[in-house]
């Protein structure tokens, strides 16, 4: 079984959140709020479902660090979760030599990407000693492969509306799922190291103690709303 946000109540009940966990919450909040300009406390305070999505985001934001990038960078077009979807936690800075830089914990993925690329091209060695890739790029270009298998499989469960239609659609899926499911780790593999170098795992008690993390029940919500 695929485990994608909004589909799969593991999300929500494991006791413990991980880079990959952000980014699905992530998806599932975007896919009820498809308009960024409201993605706030005031154009959402009276949607449960999506108030406390949110506010459960913004405090695993708060734990990997990314909200007080956003208020850093000073930019009003991101709100943290903007400043985490687009990616833009990734953008890199310049030294003096217009040399790129990067956080130092992202050496070993680089190292990683690098070793990747030579097999694949079969370059010589030489060639990217001096060009790292570009981190900001590859996190939106496998989002958006992860978010067309998120939109595939979300289909899967709610999108197919007569028994003929859902028995078609399963059996395709069922035939690819095992590629599907390769896909999805390979992705989720790099994303993951992509969000958080160190991939920090946080449990729920110490988002609660530590990062006000609401301890709401979203299913319970979406039960009781929807």
């Amino acid at each position: 079984m695929l485990l994608f946000c909004g589909m799969d109540t593991n999300l929500y009940e494991s006791k413990e959140i991980t880079p990959i966990d952000l980014l699905f919450r992530v998806y599932d909040f975007v896919r009820l709020t498809p308009d960024e300009n409201k993605w706030n406390l005031k154009s959402i305070e009276d949607n449960y479902p999506r108030l406390f999505r949110y506010k459960q985001i913004l405090s695993i934001l708060k734990a990997y660090g990314f909200e007080n990038k956003a208020v850093e960078k000073n930019d009003s077009k991101y709100n943290s979760i903007s400043y985490f979807y687009d990616g833009y936690f990734l953008r890199f800075d310049y030294n003096e030599k217009k040399d790129i830089k990067y956080n130092p914990d992202y050496n070993s993925l680089i190292k990683e990407l690098n070793e990747e690329r030579r097999k694949v091209y079969k370059a010589e060695k030489r060639y990217y000693e001096n060009s790292d890739p570009e981190l900001y790029y590859l996190f939106r270009q496998l989002k958006s492969f992860s978010l067309k298998l998120y939109d595939l499989h979300y289909y899967h469960w709610n999108g197919s509306e007569t028994p003929l239609e859902k028995g078609f659609y399963l059996g395709f899926l069922q035939k690819a799922e095992s590629y599907l499911e390769k896909c999805t780790f390979d992705i989720n593999k790099i994303l993951s190291k992509l969000i958080d170098p160190l991939e920090r795992v946080f449990t729920k008690d110490f988002l609660i103690k530590e990062y006000d993390f609401p301890d709401i029940d979203i299913i319970e919500i979406d039960i009781e709303n929807w």
